[in-house]
């Protein structure tokens, strides 16, 4: 695993990866926190993170098939600057 990290690009991508997934975690957190906040109601906090799952479901029966289909470095950055908009 050490040996990976020399690399400038790759650590350059694990790093970039870690932030994005803290970004994530925070976006899920502060939504079912803001759920709750509205609507005082565990129903509604899971409703909506069952609602962001079904998009996730969806999303990855597309996305096996472009995986195969496409050039993998240009569909990780297409996917990554998606996510960032």
């Amino acid at each position: 695993m050490l040996l990976v990290l020399r690399n400038a690009r790759f650590r350059l991508l694990w790093i970039s990866l870690a932030i994005n997934y803290v970004g994530l975690m925070t976006y899920i957190t502060v939504h079912g926190w803001l759920a709750l906040t509205v609507t005082d109601s565990a129903f509604w906090v899971g409703a909506t993170a069952g609602v962001g799952g079904l998009g996730l479901m969806a999303s990855s029966v597309v996305s096996g098939v472009l995986v195969d289909r496409l050039n993998r470095k240009k569909l990780i950055i297409a996917a990554q600057l998606a996510q960032a908009s």
